[in-house]
């Protein structure tokens, strides 16, 4: 749980739901390109800050050569590995924004990404998964004669910043094997 200096009020991530997973140490070195993330029209601006906050994050973790934000939305796996390998990347995230809805005031706020990072080297899915966080505002105090407001609900990018670091984090820890071992090597898709 990460707190924005706006407001006091927490940031809670869910688990991350991992649909497929690699190590990090195996991609070592790699150069990583992130895509602005895929929103619905009404969203899109969203899209691209997220992106930016990922990219932030990737940067802070240290594990990759190159992080770069490539400013465009790809359709397919097949065009982000084409972006990738066009912008001289070996990894490239393609996201989507599946909820978002940014409270203000007494409202809640909620983010839910799916992502993809794929190799573009060998075109295929690196990881694989979804995150979702949420922020709820302080609850009004009535003091009789007048009436206290709760501190508000995090903003967006405060969330987006919650589960890039989430992501990076678990980035870091290497995927265990069914006998309990540290893998080194991507994991075979199930």
């Amino acid at each position: 749980m990460w707190l924005d200096a706006d407001s006091k009020r927490p940031v809670e991530a869910e688990p991350i739901n991992v649909f497929r997973t690699s190590s990090l140490k195996y991609y070592a070195g790699a150069a990583l390109g992130v895509l602005i993330f895929d929103a619905p029209a009404a969203m899109s601006p969203a899209g691209e800050e997220v992106a930016r906050v990922y990219v932030q994050e990737f940067l802070k973790l240290g594990a990759f050569r190159d992080v770069k934000l490539i400013p465009c939305v790809a359709a397919s796996g097949e065009e982000a590995v084409w972006l990738a390998r066009t912008n001289r990347c070996d990894l490239i995230m393609k996201a989507s924004v599946d909820e978002f809805l940014d409270g203000t005031g007494a409202m809640s706020t909620h983010l839910s990404v799916n992502v993809k990072i794929l190799d573009a080297r060998a075109g295929s899915v690196a990881w694989e998964l979804q995150q979702k966080a949420s922020s709820e505002p302080g609850k009004d105090r009535d003091l009789f004669w007048s009436v206290k407001k709760g501190a508000p609900a995090q903003r967006y990018p405060a969330i987006a910043r919650t589960l890039a670091r989430q992501l990076t984090d678990y980035l870091a820890i290497p995927p265990v094997d069914e006998e309990g071992r540290k893998s080194g090597k991507p994991e075979k898709e199930s």
